[in-house]
């Protein structure tokens, strides 16, 4: 929502901030200079700004204004907050000042605003991550400017602080001010189309094509919502022409039964080719309408959505944001969105929408087809890998995952239970007992902790961590070790889990299910990876162990005649870094069978590994402890993890966690040559490219080697997962079996199995998972562990 935010005249006098009102400033509440259709915004003045009375005249402004050249005479030039100060502002200064702000762009009325840096962004805009946002005009958090376009970018401060990137730096600042002039000079009107509401078969008909983009408007996100439907239907059979189908039985009368069937055609029609953006959203919606199965979909699929994410996976990759970006038809969706989108919009209002938004598609399609095509990506990852985990995933949302809620609701029951029962405990500890004596303490209050903490740690070994904002921060790593001195920390950490979960249950994993079934949505373009994401319900955080009795995963379960089968990728990471490493230790380590956290935690300790894997097993107490600490070691230094951040996780001194970092690296040379190459190609080429043909691009990220080392790794094991669903859903469709994926967690596939076919398809199933054909991985064998059961929380090892 909006905020109506007051403005004020500026006053040289002012004194609301605490950290200034003793400060010795030469200029108070120091006021922008310039004049033109562009309102630069930056931090607070500096040491020199202040002595002079004019911002941006320091080291940065130098920055700046050699970027603008002879734009800077059409540039009003300010700060948000209005008098120097040495440190980042703090969000209480932002507040205080930014009335000030406003009241400048009142008056100087700019027709684009550029925010640069951070906290420039987060006032106007509320958002943070610059690189989330760069080169799309923002529409900005406060009602009074909410009219005037908004482009983030970096500070140019950071051009001196960055060293190597300020050349990046430099382009994204240049390149933001280029967008925003374009906008300007283009007085921006969208180019809308010709665009037709079909009011008979006929007109329809004239509108088809081999290829044709599709875009559905719904009642919903959800179309096993109860009263979901679907509004309209709209067709571009090329670009700047578009057919909307009001999908309405009384608007069609006795020609209903036709207009259904010419798109059921168009999806079981082996030589059609229909592009979406976010086909698979489109997709589900028509199979569940028109009654149909995702094997009856035999038409070509292709989707604008994920060859974006290809081509920019650092990008916005709303229909909103490209078409400001790659089309003329930037704006197209402001009025309706002004309304309240496309659900509040009805008739001809909505049909105009719907028909821009395949246009739009279309425009976008022809465009990075053949970015895709001259980088050599189109086919692969994009039709080898990306189009038929579409197929899979389509499938596997359909169909769902059987779910019980009288286990979900027998679930919260206990949790509510158990959270009375341990808030009760809490309010009875003697430390809290004295502070709150009416048994009022509530865990999940600010100042109630505040109040219980400061005492307790102002002098302790233990810091209590502090957010950005320099805020106090209880979080649960600050909890375990207080929980270590006062028991009363471990019971409201415990208090958290529990909370979270019941609002879980409450709000995702009950409301999910229809017809005894959860129905995952599955995305293939929000993680930068590749890595899907799930949601209603997100599978990907369900709680894999136990807690206070209840097993959450258990709410998934097999109905009579199945059994669920689970194929769990083992070490599927550190496989993966030795494939591309080519080490060969960890080679050697994974072809023998060995426990690679024993085997490193045995070579850090001078023990052989057999001793010391013998302690393990015998569930030794100080060899558990080294073998966890050794686990901590292969995935935070796979990864890129400092001496300083390896201490901080372990709570040893840097210098033993650099001894571990030394002997870990000794064990495996080859693998830290490899991070080091991965690092200086990051750094020098500003991207990385998988053996999957993903590139993530590091041109404007200067916080970037924890990302190179990461990337490569993750994207290339989640891409052999989705390989391997893509194959076994082919497969399992080309023998007709029962059996069918159900959900896809991290490493995991979960199976719901006929009983019957468990024999035969598990070999089938294990050969096509462990065994990929992909060159780049030998002489690395993928290896995938089976468990089965009844219920997901309870399965067991086979």
């Amino acid at each position: 929502m909006k905020k109506t935010e007051e403005i004020r005249e500026r006053d040289p006098e002012c004194r609301l901030c605490e950290e200034l009102k003793r400060s010795k400033l030469e200029h108070r509440c120091l006021w922008g200079e310039g004049k033109g259709p562009i309102m630069l915004v930056g931090q607070c003045p500096g040491t020199k700004e202040d002595i002079k009375g004019v911002p941006f005249i320091g080291p940065a402004g130098s920055v700046l204004r050699k970027i603008l050249g002879d734009k800077v005479e059409y540039c009003y030039i300010t700060n948000v907050v209005k008098c120097y100060y040495k440190d980042t502002p703090t969000q209480q200064m932002v507040k205080n000042c930014l009335p000030y702000l406003l009241y400048e762009i009142v008056t100087v009325k700019p027709k684009v605003i550029i925010t640069l840096g951070e906290v420039a962004s987060m006032a106007l805009l509320r958002k943070k991550k610059i690189q989330d946002i760069s080169f799309i005009p923002q529409t900005p958090k406060i009602k009074l400017i909410e009219h005037i376009p908004v482009f983030a970018t970096y500070h140019p401060a950071a051009v001196i602080r960055k060293g190597n990137w300020s050349d990046v730096i430099k382009d994204h600042i240049r390149t933001t001010i280029k967008v925003a002039w374009e906008h300007i000079n283009q007085a921006h009107k969208p180019s809308h189309g010709e665009y037709t509401i079909a009011q008979d078969v006929s007109t329809i008909e004239a509108h088809l094509s081999s290829t044709l983009t599709i875009d559905v408007e719904t009642s919903g996100l959800y179309e096993f919502e109860e009263e979901a439907y679907i509004r309209s239907i709209a067709f571009s059979p090329s670009p700047h022409h578009a057919i909307v189908i009001p999908w309405d039985e009384n608007y069609w009368q006795d020609k209903w039964q036709q207009v259904r069937d010419i798109i059921k055609k168009l999806l079981t029609d082996s030589g059609q080719t229909l592009i979406g953006h976010n086909l698979k959203f489109d997709l589900r919606w028509l199979i569940k309408d028109l009654g149909l199965q995702p094997e009856d979909i035999k038409c070509n699929i292709e989707d604008t959505i994920l060859m974006h994410h290809l081509i920019d996976e650092t990008a916005k990759h709303s229909l909103s944001s490209l078409a400001f970006k790659y089309t003329d038809m930037g704006g197209y969706d402001r009025e309706i969105l002004k309304k309240g989108g496309p659900l509040k919009a009805e008739g001809e209002e909505l049909y105009l929408y719907n028909a821009a938004d395949a246009d739009v598609t279309h425009r976008l399609y022809i465009r990075f087809k053949e970015e895709l095509t001259k980088e050599g990506t189109y086919w692969r990852p994009y039709r080898f890998l990306l189009i038929p985990a579409t197929k899979a995933l389509l499938a596997m949302e359909h169909r769902g995952a059987p779910a019980d809620r009288n286990f979900l609701l027998w679930a919260y029951k206990k949790l509510q239970k158990e959270y009375n029962s341990l808030l009760e405990k809490i309010n009875s500890d003697s430390i809290v007992r004295e502070l709150f004596p009416r048994k009022d303490f509530n865990p999940f209050s600010y100042n109630h902790m505040s109040r219980l903490c400061s005492p307790l740690f102002q002098e302790s070994r233990i810091p209590i961590p502090r957010t950005k904002n320099d805020k106090e921060s209880w979080n649960k790593e600050f909890l375990r070790k207080a929980g270590k001195e006062y028991p009363v920390f471990g019971w409201i950490a415990e208090l958290r889990k529990i909370r979270t979960l019941s609002s879980h249950i409450r709000e995702q994993y009950l409301p999910a299910i229809h017809n005894g079934k959860i129905h995952p949505s599955f995305t293939l373009f929000i993680a930068r990876s590749g890595r899907t994401a799930s949601q209603n319900p997100n599978c990907q955080n369900l709680y894999k162990g136990e807690l206070h009795g209840v097993k959450i995963r258990n709410m998934v379960y097999a109905p009579k005649g199945y059994l669920l089968l689970s194929a769990d990728f083992s070490l599927h990471e550190v496989r993966v870094a030795a494939a591309l490493s080519k080490d060969p230790k960890l080679i050697s380590l994974l072809e023998e069978g060995k426990d690679i956290h024993s085997a490193t935690a045995a070579t850090i300790e001078g023990i052989p590994y057999e001793e010391f894997l013998k302690k393990v097993e015998e569930g030794d107490p100080e060899f558990e402890e080294k073998r966890r600490k050794a686990k901590t070691v292969v995935f935070g230094v796979m990864y890129g993890m400092t001496a300083r951040g390896l201490a901080q996780r372990l709570e040893i001194p840097e210098k033993e966690a650099k001894r571990y970092i030394e002997s870990f690296f000794h064990q495996y040379q080859r693998l830290q040559t490899w991070i080091k190459y991965i690092v200086s190609k990051a750094k020098q080429e500003k991207r990385i490219r998988t053996p999957f043909d993903r590139y993530r691009s590091f041109r404007w990220d200067y916080d970037f080697e924890r990302k190179a080392i990461n990337f490569p790794i993750q994207s290339a094991a989640s891409d052999l997962l989705l390989l391997g669903l893509s194959r076994v859903h082919e497969k399992f469709t080309e023998l007709k079996v029962k059996s069918h994926p159900i959900l896809e967690v991290h490493d995991e596939i979960l199976f719901l199995m006929k009983k019957e076919e468990m024999d035969d398809l598990l070999p089938l199933i294990r050969e096509i998972l462990e065994n990929p054909q992909e060159g780049w991985l030998e002489p690395v064998q993928l290896k995938v562990d089976f468990s089965v059961g009844e219920r997901w929380g309870e399965l067991e090892k086979i």
